[in-house]
């Protein structure tokens, strides 16, 4: 939790009081780093509120965005589908999915690493699913040339949104047949994107241990058919023989 400076708590009481101008006026006059506490705010805020207060904060959220740049943190704030879904206008007015942050991270990295506690606003040790259906349906219904290309999109360290998932699956929810089909249609969008590429001993190694944490958190047995082992076969373009082997 951080610690609200005197320009974020007036800007929190203006909130309060709905005082749209003077919350408004706080957020221009604060810097980056008070501007991230204060939407950090309305994403907690806005969790577990009646309709009528989500479209508030969402409006309020969509309009402060569009007065300032967005603060450095705030891709990194997005790693949740609460936050994906009340920052969405903004993002999709007045930024866009493949912005990047100082690591060269887009917000899918974040959305992708299974790990809940990534970071995440009121994270919990439970399972966490990444919004994988929402993200399809944005593909399927819009036009979205950003969020195709930030599928693809390599942090500093050449990790894609995919690579990010894979390797923290210890956390991850088991997969049904509708989040199994949105997975595997985002995964087949991204491959146009990339070609294929030899994985490093540290990457296999990587995969691999996240696969059997991912097995033995939901005991299952390593075989063939495993949906996860056809996701993770299909990303990186090799054969499910192959990448069971190396979980022996």
């Amino acid at each position: 939790m951080f610690q609200k400076t005197s320009i974020v708590s007036r800007w929190q009481n203006a909130l309060d009081k709905r005082d749209f101008k003077q919350v408004c006026q706080l957020y221009s006059q604060a810097s980056a780093t008070e501007n991230l506490q204060q939407l950090e705010t309305l994403l907690r805020l806005s969790e577990n509120s009646s309709v009528a207060k989500y479209n508030v904060y969402q409006q309020v959220a969509t309009k402060l965005l569009e007065l300032k740049k967005s603060p450095s943190g705030f891709i990194k704030l997005i790693n949740t589908e609460a936050a994906l879904n009340l920052f969405f206008p903004a993002i999709k007015e007045h930024l866009s999915f493949d912005s990047v942050d100082s690591e060269q991270r887009n917000c899918l990295h974040y959305l992708f690493r299974a790990d809940p506690l990534f970071g995440r606003v009121n994270a919990t040790a439970s399972n966490y699913m990444p919004p994988f259906n929402f993200i399809r349906s944005l593909l399927l219904f819009e036009s979205n040339e950003p969020l195709i290309n930030a599928l693809s999109q390599k942090d500093k360290q050449g990790s894609a949104p995919f690579d990010a998932f894979f390797v923290s699956l210890d956390k991850v929810d088991l997969l049904n047949d509708v989040l199994f089909s949105s997975v595997f249609g985002l995964i087949e969008i991204s491959a146009q994107q990339t070609g294929k590429r030899d994985l490093s001993i540290s990457e296999q190694q990587a995969l691999k241990q996240s696969l059997k944490v991912y097995w033995n958190h939901h005991h299952l047995t390593p075989k063939i058919d495993d949906r996860m082992l056809i996701l993770m076969a299909s990303y990186y373009k090799l054969r499910a023989h192959t990448l069971l082997s190396w979980c022996k």
